[in-house]
């Protein structure tokens, strides 16, 4: 029955952060990774703060429609039905979530596949 929930999950959306280097499926991908993660974490942790701060927009929980497994560091793999914490919505198409299950783990997931609750 896995295989028929999977099958009825739309089309992932591309990554955001990985448009931005222009460069898909380049030959150092590792090198590229590296370099955003040591460079962005400051900005980014600073940056979630601050919309935190700010009253809260976006954030509060999701209810996880699909199952979805990370494709890289910067996604999170979650399970359908689950709910996770949405920390902020980077873009259209991306949700930063931490799940409430598990280890806590966090990272983007499409926004397509998690459903915000009231």
């Amino acid at each position: 029955s896995s295989s028929s929930s999977s099958s009825s999950a739309p089309p992932a959306p591309a990554p955001s952060w990985g448009a931005a280097k222009g460069r898909p499926g380049g030959g150092d991908r590792g090198g590229g990774f590296l370099q955003a993660r040591g460079g962005g974490g400051g900005s980014s942790s600073s940056s979630s703060s601050s919309a935190a701060d700010a009253g809260g927009d976006g954030v509060g929980y999701a209810k996880v429609l699909y199952a979805w497994v990370a494709r890289d560091e910067n996604e999170v793999s979650v399970e359908a039905e689950e709910v996770v914490k949405i920390i902020r919505k980077s873009s259209e198409n991306w949700w930063f979530v931490q799940r409430t299950t598990g280890g806590g783990e966090s990272g983007h997931v499409p926004s397509t596949y998690v459903q915000e609750m009231e």
